[in-house]
């Protein structure tokens, strides 16, 4: 079987996307959850992977096989800023879609009061299951991570309640985010025997026919190299390869893709920044003085730089391992690979950058470090 092709919504329209790439196993599994809602039989399906790997692209799989096995999907997703909103990204898949699913009516009477929960639980969950008799049904919540409480708390009945209808839940988070209840929620559906694809890097064969397919031409190795350095994120992937398109590097002819140039493209610098942004001030301020540090570094030289003791950045670097920048190495802290880094450092002002390395060397020769 040859990869698979996902389906994008634009203006309505289902447009096809590029094909994708490394992810037979978890196509496999969704393909197995999707035929057996068609035929009655309900489930959950858990998607877990860090930022950029790949979860929102395997959401477009579900609707794509949905689409050949006649299954209705609705589609929910959760932002940060609307955690204040009760039950936001159950009542957008549902009550939002085309026709609703649930009595709108009734939900404005309710409005904010006690009774709403309830209302969910049970009134709401009625009407799900009625649709999903008449039509197998797959509704698809995305970065549950940012949920709010209501809809967490929901989730942990409805989506474990499975009842005989061919009732479908596809839900995405991001590893190690959220709060207590997100936590709660993913275990309390994995003691329900919930189905989870914990997705990770693409495979280097994988990495470059995805480079293939977006510069329609084979790659040479300075092209591959680069892309390489994304150590198999897609998003990241995409970035270098568009940074370069964009710079003007990237020379395509007689069908093969050549890249000018060793450095990182400056996009990258942009992506990382919006990537800090979404992390606190002081998990923010760790990667960054990270970054201007030796490719291994301590604890204790972390602290130093920002002279603090180690216990105090027990949050911050916590915070910055589960955002999937950091990592543990033996006794020691690196970035989860060189492209991280690197781009975190591109984040950075020159002059604040030179400023950063020359306190570090002088902090690491305080510490007793070589002068080499």
């Amino acid at each position: 079987m040859g990869p698979s092709t996902g389906l994008f919504d634009v203006g309505g329209q289902r447009l096809v996307g590029p094909p994708i790439r490394g992810r037979a196993d978890e196509v496999k599994v969704i393909g197995a959850l999707v035929t057996a809602v068609a035929q009655g039989r309900g489930g959950v399906l858990v998607i877990e992977g860090p930022p950029g790997i790949g979860k929102s692209r395997l959401l477009t799989e579900v609707v794509a096989l949905a689409d050949k096995c006649g299954v209705r999907t609705l589609f929910g997703e959760a932002f940060e800023y609307q955690q204040a909103v009760p039950f936001f990204s159950l009542f957008m898949a549902t009550l939002g879609a085309d026709p609703p699913v649930g009595d709108v009516e009734a939900l404005r009477r309710l409005g904010g009061s006690a009774d709403l929960r309830y209302w969910v639980v049970h009134d709401l969950a009625d009407a799900i299951y009625a649709v999903a008799a008449e039509t197998p049904l797959a509704i698809l919540l995305e970065d549950i991570h940012w949920a709010d409480n209501g809809t967490l708390s929901a989730l942990r009945s409805l989506a474990t309640a499975w009842p005989n209808v061919a009732l479908l839940w596809v839900l995405t988070a991001r590893t190690g985010a959220g709060g207590p209840a997100v936590q709660e929620t993913l275990s309390v559906l994995q003691r329900a025997d919930a189905a989870f694809l914990r997705v990770g890097a693409m495979s280097p064969n994988a990495v470059a026919d995805m480079v293939q397919d977006s510069v329609r031409a084979n790659a040479d190795e300075s092209l591959l190299s680069l892309a390489a350095k994304a150590h198999g994120n897609p998003f990241l992937v995409r970035e270098v390869v568009g940074g370069l398109d964009e710079e003007g590097r990237l020379n395509v002819s007689g069908g093969r893709a050549v890249a000018r140039g060793q450095a990182l493209p400056r996009r990258l610098g942009a992506s990382m920044q919006q990537r800090l942004d979404l992390l606190s001030d002081g998990a923010s301020e760790v990667v960054r003085v990270a970054a201007v540090l030796p490719d291994r570094f301590s604890a204790a030289l972390l602290a130093a730089m920002l002279d603090r003791q180690p216990t105090s950045l027990l949050s911050a670097v916590g915070e910055a391992v589960r955002a999937d920048l950091l990592v543990e190495d033996g006794e020691r802290l690196r970035f989860r690979h060189d492209l991280l880094r690197e781009a975190t450092r591109q984040s950075l002002p020159q002059s604040l950058r030179r400023a950063m390395e020359r306190q570090s060397a002088s902090v690491m020769l305080g510490m007793g470090a070589a002068p080499a």
